[in-house]
């Protein structure tokens, strides 16, 4: 019988649900619903498929004492005795040292040969839609990685987003011995931000979700090849509690890489399985597909009131807000910032994030207020 394991990938600073999330307030505390963190709402998803002492969260020293936190709340919820497993990185690199790092621990931790599990890798910030199609989903996955196939799991393509990466695919006879529904990846493109890799996103083309199954020699043998110096720095540590002053040190210095650009746009081993069960939380509109609107369309969560406005998004922390007359724009106040921007320009605020954190004086004025 396979064992399955997840780590689940908590990292990541959240630009695109900017002020709400920031360097100092990352989304995986975000509680957009008011029931559960973004991360929370992500290990209730994964453990209805994984047993729930077989997830492993991957983390750093930052983010590393309020995810504990969550993870207890959890663990009294669902009355487990043990706590929950959680490696930390001594800094946040990429997704691709991460994976490295995780994958790591988990082969120190393992009673029983590596070949005998299959490993699937989640961003902290995915949700599962429908159960049912993820469970068909999940046992094809399984099926893939255990042949030896890094597997992708990806929906059909609505538009081109410069938020998402994507795949193109065929139909390959060994692949389809396999599972019939499942595709050859024959190209890998992360983050499609030029006119030139738009225009390649031509034929069977499908919305990759970051979530990624595979036996734990696929993806270090891959690791090996293609970011030779992560995976041989990594190897050589002992991952425990917390690295030696050398160890995280050479951590540090690691190339930041993600696991798409270092794995996934190099491997010949890629396969996806398509699945419209999933939705990534990593931006505004996303927040707003998920939640409760009233009965104008609006999202609205605090204390706030609306006349005459329709399909707005409207988070504000502490502050009265209203809206008169106002329809499709985003408007997100909290402490210290506020962001109102049309709905349609909403992948633009990675953009004002980053002119933020790249003007030190704007930084201390966030961090004064």
């Amino acid at each position: 019988m396979t064992t399955v394991f997840a780590l689940i990938i908590a990292d990541g600073t959240g630009e695109r649900i900017w002020p709400l999330s920031d360097k100092t307030f990352p989304k995986t505390i975000l509680n957009p619903d008011g029931r559960y963190t973004l991360f929370q709402r992500t290990f209730v998803n994964v453990a209805e498929f994984v047993d729930d002492k077989n997830i492993i969260t991957v983390t750093d020293n930052a983010r590393l004492y309020d995810l504990k936190e969550q993870l207890k709340e959890l663990q009294r919820k669902f009355d487990r005795k043990s706590e929950y497993r959680i490696v930390s990185e001594p800094i946040h690199k990429n997704t691709a040292s991460s994976l490295t790092y995780g994958l790591k621990y988990l082969e120190s931790v393992l009673t029983f040969a590596t070949e005998d599990c299959v490993v699937i890798s989640i961003p902290s910030d995915f949700i599962i839609d429908s159960r049912k199609d993820f469970a068909n989903a999940f046992q094809k996955g399984i099926n893939l990685a255990k042949a030896g196939y890094i597997v992708s799991f990806s929906s059909e393509v609505e538009d081109i987003r410069e938020d998402f990466s994507y795949v193109k695919t065929r139909r390959n006879p060994k692949v389809n011995e396999i599972e019939p529904d499942a595709l050859k990846v024959t190209s890998f493109i992360e983050f499609p931000d030029t006119k030139s890799k738009k225009d390649s996103l031509k034929g069977r083309v499908y919305a990759d979700s970051g979530v990624y199954m595979y036996t734990i020699e696929t993806l270090m043998s891959e690791l090996k090849k293609f970011a030779p110096g992560i995976f041989e720095t990594v190897s050589l540590m002992t991952v425990e509690d917390s690295l030696s002053p050398d160890d995280t040190k050479k951590y540090e210095n690691l190339p930041s890489l993600s696991i798409q650009s270092a794995v996934m746009e190099n491997t010949k081993k890629l396969v996806t399985v398509p699945v419209s069960a999933w939705k990534n939380l990593n931006s505004w509109d996303a927040v707003y597909e998920i939640s409760e609107k009233d009965e104008k369309n609006n999202f609205i969560k605090g204390n706030v009131i609306g006349i005459d406005s329709e399909n707005n998004i409207v988070y504000s922390e502490n502050k009265f807000t209203a809206l008169l007359g106002v329809s499709d724009k985003t408007v997100a106040v909290t402490d210290n910032a506020v962001l109102v921007a049309d709905r349609k320009d909403i992948n633009s605020v990675k953009t004002v994030y980053e002119k933020i954190y790249s003007d030190s004086d704007k930084v201390k004025s966030l961090q004064k207020t």
